[in-house]
């Protein structure tokens, strides 16, 4: 099964989250499953598709885009692990994690209604609030 597990960079709270199939909303609206608080932020901003073969970023129309180690993401991108994802002024780490992003995915992939969990067993759907770091600020930097 993919799962993805996505840093928060520039949380308040240091913040890890785990993604599962087959889709995650992102975006600062209520209606999405990964909601990042800041102005930055469109209400449904990109979403993280799971493929039989890969996992991709989609920006869904953003005003501010959604760029991925620093190249504007035009379709889908393919992610790989080490990745940075920004969305406005939020930096997202992307993992893969119990195998690589090329490796084969095993026959029971769990299409589960639980979209995104915590690692530290939070609800469902999850609320980032960024911390005090300016837009520019260096992604590889840890508070």
């Amino acid at each position: 099964m993919w799962e993805v597990r996505i840093s928060v960079l520039n949380a308040r709270e240091p913040q890890a989250f785990v993604l599962r199939p087959p889709e995650v909303v992102i975006g600062r609206g209520r209606e999405c499953d990964f909601r990042i608080r800041a102005r930055d932020v469109s209400r449904r901003h990109c979403r993280i598709i799971f493929h039989p073969t890969h996992v991709a970023v989609e920006d869904l129309g953003s005003t501010n885009g959604t760029i991925v180690n620093g190249q504007p993401v035009t379709g889908s991108v393919a992610l790989k692990s080490g990745d940075v994802i920004r969305l406005g002024s939020a930096l997202l780490k992307v993992d893969f994690i119990g195998q690589t992003e090329a490796g084969a995915h095993t026959s029971s992939v769990s299409r589960a209604p639980l979209l995104a969990q915590s690692v530290e067993e939070g609800p469902a759907s999850v609320f980032v609030k960024l911390g005090d770091q300016p837009p520019g600020g260096n992604p590889t930097r840890q508070h």
